[in-house]
């Protein structure tokens, strides 16, 4: 950090010009975000950069480095990514521009030569959490930076004001991107919601209100709201647009920009129930219904911006890893999702052999491949996982917390729960276990495309108005009225018309008595 703090003042104090280089997801944007405003403020001439997901792809590109470079480029800070690009690194080295790496993924066996490699991963890392996102790398930098330029243990009221609306970015690359809400993690998404609810910028101010997010927000806002209208447009196109979003004071603008993503969204959601039903088939008819090793799927019709969301139902239905590749101008690009306790970056460690570039987390994951080495790694990638995943992971499994009876779950005790908020990864909402209750009346299917479905479900008198969401058709077969049912359940309250009444997400359903 001290050399990546110096390097940064003397880049603002001779007027270099900096390339502030991020990523496509939330993540980086909101990351990117942070150091842009940041160094803006501090009167740097920055050029963001965004890389394409369908064009150059993930982290630093060259060819694109030598065009900054000839625009007068003199310094790289990258968000959310380099920590292995040793090579693209190693060129700028060579070509006397400097790097400062801001990231968080699993580092390379090489250190890139960067002024700075700033990555709580580091194995030599003395910093006391690992667990924090790209944003919160970013947002840390820009941290120290503050306090240099301070002139006391406190810093300046304007850079205070500064690091409030980075906690609020904070928040959404923290939960978007899935990093464990535990440790500092839980108090950057606790303090970032009440930011975010109580002084959004323009931008943000606008995309809540297109979302419908109301404060108090809870993670699950940005998770389900914000997040996806964010990431869609990196999916659907460029990226761009989010950051012109995060970064923009005008609030017309703001409110043009906010409606854009949400229109995006929509055409997203629209292509990836396509490309879900279709890969959903191929497994079925190619592999069947109870795959044992891992999933690997390529095709020239599935849109790159989709397929990490696939992988990740995919892996919902079938408790297997997941790789899906789309192809585009003769390359392929995939997304890879994992179950709990398999990591994904060994295991495509392990397949390296057949991929242009991999790199990402144990449980997510990305990769560059010739389309014609797949059908050799999509074998190498099933039989490794065959061979190490255990049958307890394969099979699925569900962790409940506690059995409850319906009447015990009520707004009070929804209320209690609630102080063990932000839920997430590695803070998981808690699940009530509500065995052999039978489904009372008649469900009701709503949403736009009816891919919701409420029911009652009732015991000794008592019921619970449950909700499946996004999964009607999945449980539709089990719901007849009548049926005496398991059903696992995160407690929540419905507030409708000022009346608040508890209810359950519906989480599992079986017929009562499965074995557990």
């Amino acid at each position: 950090m001290p050399a990546a703090v110096a390097r940064i003042r003397r880049a603002i104090a001779d007027r270099e010009r900096i390339c502030v280089w991020g990523d496509y997801d939330v993540d980086g944007v909101c990351g990117t975000a942070v150091m842009v405003k940041f160094l803006r403020m501090l009167g740097g001439d920055v050029i963001p950069h965004l890389p394409n997901r369908t064009g150059s792809g993930y982290g630093f590109h060259w060819p694109t480095m030598q065009q900054r470079i000839a625009q007068g480029v003199s310094l790289f800070i990258s968000v959310d990514h380099g920590s292995a690009a040793v090579e693209a690194i190693t060129n700028c080295q060579a070509a006397g521009v400097d790097v400062v790496v801001a990231d968080h993924h699993e580092m390379a066996p090489t250190l890139p030569p960067a002024v700075a490699v700033i990555n709580p991963k580091r194995s030599d890392s003395k910093y006391g959490f690992t667990g924090l996102c790209g944003t919160g790398v970013a947002m840390k930098l820009a941290w120290a930076v503050a306090q240099d330029l301070s002139p006391g243990a406190r810093v300046s009221d304007s850079m205070r004001e500064f690091l409030l609306d980075a906690l609020g970015l904070a928040v959404l690359g923290t939960v978007a991107d899935v990093v464990p809400l535990r440790g500092e993690n839980r108090a950057i998404v606790r303090h970032g919601l009440q930011v975010l609810g109580s002084r959004p910028s323009p931008g943000l101010s606008a995309l809540l209100d297109v979302s419908k997010a109301r404060a108090p927000l809870r993670a699950s806002d940005i998770g389900f709201k914000l997040g996806p209208r964010l990431n869609a447009a990196g999916r659907m196109g460029s990226a761009e647009l989010a950051l012109d979003l995060l970064l923009t004071d005008d609030p017309v603008r703001a409110r043009e920009i906010a409606l854009r993503l949400d229109a995006e969204n929509e055409r997203r959601r629209t292509v990836e129930r396509g490309v879900a039903e279709e890969a959903r088939q191929r497994v079925l008819d190619e592999i069947g219904p109870a795959p044992r090793g891992g999933i690997a799927l390529m095709s020239e019709n599935w849109h790159q911006g989709v397929i990490g969301i696939v992988a990740a139902r995919l892996v919902d239905e079938f408790h297997v890893p997941v790789v899906i590749v789309g192809v585009q101008q003769g390359v392929g690009r995939g997304s890879a999702r994992s179950v709990k306790g398999f990591e994904l970056h060994t295991a495509l460690a392990a397949c390296g052999e057949h991929l242009v570039a991999h790199g990402g987390h144990a449980g997510a994951a990305g990769l560059t491949i010739e389309p014609g080495r797949f059908s050799g790694f999509r074998d190498a990638f099933a039989r490794y996982v065959e061979e190490r995943l255990d049958d307890d992971t394969r099979g699925g499994s569900l962790t409940v917390d506690a059995d409850a009876h319906p009447r015990e779950i009520t707004a009070e005790v929804c209320a209690s729960l609630d102080r063990l908020e932000p839920f997430g990864e590695g803070n998981p909402p808690p699940v009530l276990a509500l065995r052999g209750v039978s489904v009372m009346g008649v469900p009701r299917r709503m949403g736009a495309q009816n891919e919701h479905v409420a029911f009652h479900a009732g015991r000794d008198g008592n019921a619970l108005r449950c909700v499946a969401f996004r999964n009607a058709a999945k449980w539709a077969p089990l719901l007849a009225p009548g049926s005496r049912l398991d059903i696992a359940v995160t407690p929540q309250v419905n507030s409708f018309r000022g009346n608040d009444e508890a209810e359950g997400a519906v989480v599992d359903i079986r017929p009562s008595g499965d074995p557990a």
